[in-house]
């Protein structure tokens, strides 16, 4: 289980089915990138898509921290099911949207959407954060942010693709960071 953190949800806890590479991320990590975006950004404003969602756990700090919109996307019917199950508990509030979609075939039929956060947390074992970075670019407005977890050093695909590291943290084999347009 995840317990948010705070917001309108503080101490909900948020069940997390027992999946391979379903890796929430841990409430450290999560207390430190809301401290950075805190100096950054205002959430009441800002329109936010969790891309390869998983638990939630991100999407559902943001929404509980007054993000304005939230849009959830992942590719497993039984974890969007669960992320729903969750969402209905907490009064299917309106500035929450779910999605069973590929992420690359989502970001490409929503090629018009713009988004001040982007949560970017893919299967580290995967190639999706250099798929998905290129096609991000243009979704994301300017002074937006994208939060990325991986577990190999990135910077460089970073700064190849136009992006900029803001900041950078390490705990155990999660690497995360917060970069946007430079």
């Amino acid at each position: 289980m995840v317990r948010i953190i705070a917001g309108r949800w503080k101490r909900k806890q948020l069940i997390v089915l027992d999946k391979k590479n379903l890796r929430p991320t841990p409430s450290k990590i999560r207390e430190t990138l809301f401290n950075w975006l805190t100096l950054r950004l205002d959430l009441s404003s800002a329109l936010v898509l969790d891309l390869f969602c998983g638990s939630g756990a991100l999407g559902i700090e943001a929404a509980s921290r007054g993000a304005k919109q939230v849009n959830f996307i992942d590719s497993d019917q039984k974890v969007v099911d669960q992320l729903n199950y969750f969402i209905e508990g907490l009064g299917n509030p309106k500035n929450i949207k779910t999605y069973c979609k590929e992420a690359i075939e989502w970001l490409k039929l929503n090629q018009n959407a713009k988004f001040d956060l982007v949560f970017l947390d893919p299967p580290f074992e995967s190639s999706l954060i250099t798929e998905t970075l290129p096609i991000l670019y243009n979704q994301v407005n300017y002074n937006g942010y994208i939060y990325v977890e991986y577990d190999k050093e990135m910077n460089s695909l970073f700064d190849s693709i136009g992006f900029e590291v803001v900041r950078v943290g390490k705990s155990g084999a999660v690497r995360y960071c917060l970069i946007t347009k430079k």
